[in-house]
């Protein structure tokens, strides 16, 4: 079963796209009614119908389905799996190894989400060799062309993007974040929180990205001392991953909200939520947030845990 308002769905990537419902509806065979009623919510339509729409609007429609849904195993993964486990570890010269090979493997490269990943892991792997950051961001802005061909950083709230196209959007802010651009980072972050406040994707997809559009957000806030903010967001963060029972990112979110308390003077609340985090973190066994959390708990809070 669809878990999204397919409606709203095709509106937004007809919209998108610049396409008129009359131009959609000649190039479909789904006539002009069907359309605007489907959009507006008065009509529910064949699976069928929804693929022949998604392929008139120029998206090939398993990608959309799938990566939306999940419903099957990319056959590719493990290929990825490889090359993100490279990015993660900064191993530059295993990951341009992997990529010269998937360069050359036309059957990897028929898929156009393919095609898009492999762009994105060379952006990532010329980000990690220190590459320039305008080299960087054609790369990834390419990237996301190919799922979104009329792409404008300023408009992202009104696009419908693929799992694989949040990635490289997030990449794009840390991206202008690590370069002092606080604005165009918190901006883009905020534009993808609005997009997933529509929900028009429904919770599954929506859990997939929000608690780390939040994280992102929250983080970047505090860097240019928007605190009240922050903890604000960091309030919806939690009690977003409580709603959906997922906690992988909620620890975090709580972090940098006590990083927020003990800028404005907060004190108390500070050390509760650090003590908070920090066996949340044990309990989970995520040694690197053990140890950021010990750092600042014993740099800024004379704080010593068991």
């Amino acid at each position: 079963m669809i878990e999204y308002d397919v409606g709203p769905l095709i509106k937004r990537m007809r919209k998108q796209g610049g396409i008129k419902q009359s131009v959609l509806s000649m190039s479909s065979g789904v006539s002009r009614t069907t359309i605007y009623e489907l959009e507006n919510g008065k009509k529910v339509i064949s699976a069928e119908t929804i693929r022949i729409l998604l392929k008139s609007l120029g998206y090939d429609p398993n990608w959309v389905l799938n990566d939306v849904l999940r419903k099957k195993q990319d056959s590719n993964q493990s290929i990825i799996d490889e090359m993100d486990g490279y990015l993660s570890k900064n191993q530059i010269a295993e990951a341009d190894e992997l990529i010269k090979k998937l360069e050359k493997n036309k059957k990897f490269l028929e898929e156009k989400q393919n095609e898009q990943y492999l762009l994105f892991a060379k952006a990532m792997n010329c980000s990690n060799s220190g590459g320039d950051f305008e080299t960087v961001l054609n790369m990834l802005t390419d990237a996301i062309k190919i799922s979104v061909a009329n792409f404008i950083e300023n408009n992202i709230e009104q696009y419908f993007f693929s799992n694989q196209s949040i990635r490289i959007i997030n990449f794009i802010s840390t991206l202008h974040f690590e370069n002092k651009n606080y604005d165009i980072a918190i901006g883009i972050q905020m534009s993808l929180k609005q997009n997933f406040d529509r929900n028009i994707f429904g919770e599954t997809y929506k859990g997939k990205h929000y608690p780390t559009i939040i994280y992102n957000l929250t983080k970047y806030l505090i860097a240019v001392e928007n605190y009240e903010d922050a903890i604000e967001l960091c309030n919806i963060g939690c009690d977003y991953c409580i709603k959906i029972d997922s906690y992988d990112l909620m620890f975090d979110i709580a972090y940098n909200k006590a990083c927020c308390f003990f800028e404005l003077g907060n004190i108390e609340e500070c050390k509760v939520l650090i003590r908070n985090a920090y066996y949340a973190s044990k309990l989970f066994k995520r040694c690197k947030n053990e140890r950021i959390i010990q750092d600042f708990a014993r740099k800024n809070l004379c704080l010593e845990f068991e």
